[in-house]
C-alpha cells in the first residue's frame, strides 16, 4: 500500500543496482551454499557454515557480512544486489537470505536442506489462500498472525512458514484470490532454528492503527535466549527508516519487513519502531520463533 521510500541503509545498494552495469564486489559470506559450484567466481564453499568464503577469509563470518545489504533483489524493477548472511554463523540461528517482490512471486537462491522458510504477505480483501514453492515444501499460516488495515474485509498482512524445509527451492509464491491484484510478499530463509516441525510460533498483531509518524510492530515477549522475531507491516505512507535493534530486510512497496537483529538476544519484550515520511495509518504482524534443542 505504501509508496516506495528507501530505507537509508539500503540506499547505496539501490543506487548501484539502478545503474546500467552492475558488478558488485563479492563479500565474504555473502552467499549461501551447499558446495563450491553454488558460489560466485573467486569464492569457495565453507560447507560447515554453508557460506561462500573469499580467499582471504578466516574464522567465522562476521563484520564484513554484517555491513552489507540484506536483499537479494531490490523491488520496483531495480537490479539485484548481494544476498548476505547478516548474523554470525556461529550463533544459534542465522539469516541465510531475504528477498521480496511486489507480485507475490519471490525468486530466491537455492535454499538449504533443513532451513526454516518464513513468508510475510499482504492481501486485498481476504487473507492469503496459500504459500508454496517449487521444492514442494508445506507452508502453514501462523496462528493469530493476520493483521487487517481497517476492519473485516479490508487489506492486511500475515505470516506463513515451513519448518525443516526441503532444499533447492528457487521460487516461493504467495497466492491470493484469483480476482485479487498481486500484492507484495517477502521471504526469509533461516538456518539453525531447529525444533519440532509442528511447533507453532507465537504471533501478535496490531490492526486498524491510527495515523502516526512512528508506527510499531506488536510487542512480543521472548521467553528464551536467542529467539528470532520477524515482523511485516502495511503502511499507508512511505517508510523512511527503522529503529536500532531490528534490521529492515526489504524495501518492497515501502513497507516494513524486518527481523530482530541479534541472534543472541536475552529474554525480554521486543518491538520494532519505524519512521514514516508523513503520518499514515498502518497494520502490523509479528511472530517469535524459538530455537530448538
Amino acid at each position: 500500500m505504501a509508496r516506495l521510500v528507501l530505507h537509508a541503509t539500503l540506499a547505496a545498494a539501490v543506487a548501484l543496482g539502478a545503474g546500467g552495469c552492475y558488478g558488485p564486489h563479492v563479500a565474504d559470506c555473502a552467499y549461501a551454499c551447499n558446495s563450491t559450484p553454488d558460489c560466485p567466481d573467486s569464492t569457495t564453499c565453507d560447507v560447515g557454515r554453508h557460506a561462500c568464503r573469499t580467499s582471504d577469509s578466516t574464522g567465522a563470518c562476521g563484520a564484513a557480512a554484517d555491513a552489507a545489504p540484506t536483499d537479494t533483489r531490490v523491488a520496483e524493477g531495480l537490479g539485484p544486489i548481494d544476498a548476505v548472511t547478516d548474523s554470525p554463523t556461529d550463533a544459534p540461528w542465522r539469516i541465510v537470505q531475504t528477498n521480496g517482490n511486489d507480485t507475490g512471486v519471490i525468486a530466491v537462491m537455492p535454499t538449504l536442506e533443513g532451513s526454516t522458510l518464513i513468508v510475510a504477505g499482504q492481501f486485498g480483501n481476504t487473507g492469503l489462500l496459500d504459500v508454496s514453492d517449487d521444492a514442494g515444501n508445506k507452508y502453514v499460516r501462523i496462528d493469530n498472525s493476520t493483521a487487517i488495515f481497517d476492519g473485516p474485509g479490508s487489506p492486511g498482512v500475515e505470516l506463513w512458514f515451513a519448518s525443516a524445509a526441503h532444499g533447492h527451492a528457487t521460487k516461493i509464491t504467495a497466492t491470493g484470490p484469483a480476482t485479487a491484484s498481486p500484492f507484495p510478499a517477502v521471504a526469509w530463509e533461516v538456518a539453525g532454528l531447529g525444533g519440532p516441525t509442528d511447533s507453532m510460533p507465537v504471533a501478535a498483531v496490531l490492526s486498524g492503527q491510527a495515523a502516526t509518524l512512528d508506527p510499531t510492530s506488536p510487542p512480543l515477549t521472548a521467553t528464551r535466549f536467542g529467539e528470532l522475531i520477524i515482523t511485516g507491516t502495511d503502511f499507508e505512507t512511505g517508510l523512511e527508516n527503522l529503529s536500532v535493534g531490528f534490521t529492515e530486510d526489504s524495501v518492497v512497496d515501502g513497507d516494513g519487513w524486518a527481523h530482530l537483529t541479534s541472534p543472541v538476544s536475552p529474554p525480554g519484550t521486543y518491538q520494532a519502531t519505524w519512521r514514516l515520511g508523513t503520518p499514515g495509518r498502518y497494520c502490523a504482524t509479528a511472530a517469535a520463533f524459538v530455537v530448538g534443542p
